[in-house]
């Protein structure tokens, strides 16, 4: 005789397990009966004489008689699904827990009964917190709109300091280093008055930040309208402290092709910036295989479109120059090549890069420049017969840059 044929019949028939589930506690037709084969000292008894059968092929089944009607078929259901949640056992073991060190003992108690698995029970879990976050649903609430256009405009410019368009992304790291922390110019130069104005250059740079944000108030004068200016205009030039060139970098930039423009004339949504400086890559890259591979490449690199024409010509293996006015290296460039010390102040940042457009006017060969052109630069190149590259926004669009 093979192992399912062991185990032992239902001892009732299926009418009569009904007829005590009838009366049995529970929401289901399920739950009642596995109320009565719980409640019943013959099917508690089956049950468990069937454990060492329960996972076994086909004998719970063979074990159950057949139903004889939809109610029956619920309930033989139940029974066979009895068998099984009544063998499993739920034993202490322990688990290990994603993101957390270590393994954590999990107890019997802690975990659902088997019978919850089968639909038999809703087990003995406390729902009281549910109800109560279900009875929520009916709350009401308000907005505070002033709270919330708070939040608006923080994440805004959160987005402006992620994307280098912050007016004190240049020189927010020598503000912390100052202990000022600061969203504004106006209040930055407010902790560093505070402060007792440990250094005067900083303090001069946020002011001036802050008279060119602060937007000066529009006075009507009846038969035109001027914008009402309170401080009076600085000394043209103080602040320029020129850096020599090294004999290298100035050898390396005559004959070399200048590229400069401009990103923000590209209009190139904030979303896409990334995909559009890599395609802005490979566009400077085919351009720029139709030079002589021995021709150096400088380009201006406090603008991203320069910082896209030294990887394109890194790619090519050209030699590159990273043209800057003031500031930090470009790295990715083999040699640098910047006009000031320091960034100059105010008007003066107009002035230096009239010179130093001037200067490299003298030394490359050419230039190509995307998006607003330099005036002075142009006007060099052009006066001493050097070749002069205009790309317009409209070629990058036309090159599917976006």
């Amino acid at each position: 005789m093979s192992v399912p044929d062991q185990a032992p019949q239902f001892p009732i028939p299926l009418v009569e397990l009904l007829a005590r589930a009838r009366q049995a506690v529970g929401n289901t037709v399920e739950e009642k009966v596995f109320s009565a084969l719980k409640g019943h000292e013959d099917t508690a008894h089956w049950l468990q004489d069937m454990k060492p059968f329960a996972f076994k092929k086909g004998a719970a089944v063979k074990a159950v008689p057949a139903a004889r009607s939809k109610w029956e078929v619920r309930a033989r259901s139940a029974v066979v699904n009895a068998v099984f949640a009544t063998a499993k056992n739920v034993r202490k073991t322990e688990i290990s827990v994603p993101g957390r060190a270590g393994k954590v003992t999990l107890l019997p108690e802690e975990m659902l009964d088997p019978a919850v698995q089968y639909g038999l029970t809703q087990g003995e879990v406390d729902l009281a917190a549910l109800g109560a976050l279900t009875a929520l649903r009916g709350t009401g609430y308000t907005l505070d709109a002033a709270e919330v256009q708070a939040q608006l405009d923080a994440a805004e410019a959160q987005r402006d300091w992620a994307h280098g368009e912050h007016e004190l992304q240049g020189i927010d790291g020598d503000l912390k280093a100052l202990g000022v922390f600061a969203d504004t110019a106006a209040d930055a130069a407010a902790q560093l008055e505070v402060l007792g104005n440990p250094d005067p250059d900083l303090l001069g740079q946020v002011l001036g930040l802050a008279d060119t944000h602060a937007g000066n108030p529009v006075r009507d004068y009846g038969t035109f309208q001027a914008t009402a200016w309170y401080a009076p205009d600085k000394p043209k030039g103080r602040s320029i402290q020129a850096k020599a060139l090294p004999p290298k970098v100035k050898d390396a930039l005559k004959g070399a092709v200048y590229i400069t423009g401009s990103w923000d004339a590209l209009q190139v949504p904030r979303a896409k910036k990334a995909e559009a400086f890599d395609r802005l890559v490979d566009l400077f890259e085919a351009t720029l295989k139709r030079q002589p591979r021995t021709r150096v490449v400088a380009a201006h690199t406090d603008d991203l479109v320069g910082k896209a024409a030294i990887m394109a010509a890194k790619r090519l293996g050209m030699p590159t120059v990273a043209v800057q006015l003031a500031g930090w290296d470009f790295k990715p460039a083999r040699m640098q090549a910047q006009f000031c010390e320091r960034l100059p102040q105010g008007a003066d940042v107009d002035s230096a890069r009239a010179e130093q457009a001037v200067m490299l006017a003298e030394l490359v060969a050419g230039a190509f420049v995307l998006g607003h052109q330099d005036d002075v630069l142009t006007h060099n190149l052009k006066r001493q017969g050097k070749k002069f590259v205009a790309l317009d926004p409209t070629w990058v669009k036309h090159n599917g840059l976006y």
